[in-house]
């Protein structure tokens, strides 16, 4: 299963929720053109405050979600 180079993310973020306590925060380095999609999947494991942060470049660098 080859999800766009989102593999080993989509296996993170579903294996973190029972790893993470609740107030716990997950953050992901991303590739530039990944925000989008790495969102998505922390949004559909139940993570709460999801958010993008861009790099001094200007390019999308940083996914963090908290598990409420």
């Amino acid at each position: 299963m080859n999800r766009g180079g989102l593999y080993f993310y989509a296996a993170i973020v579903a294996e973190s929720v029972s790893y993470l306590k609740t107030g716990g925060s997950l953050i992901l380095e991303i590739g530039y053109d990944q925000g989008e999609a790495v969102s998505s999947l922390m949004k559909q494991a139940g993570y709460e405050q999801v958010r993008v942060i861009r790099d001094l470049g200007g390019n999308n660098r940083v996914v963090c979600g908290r598990k409420e």
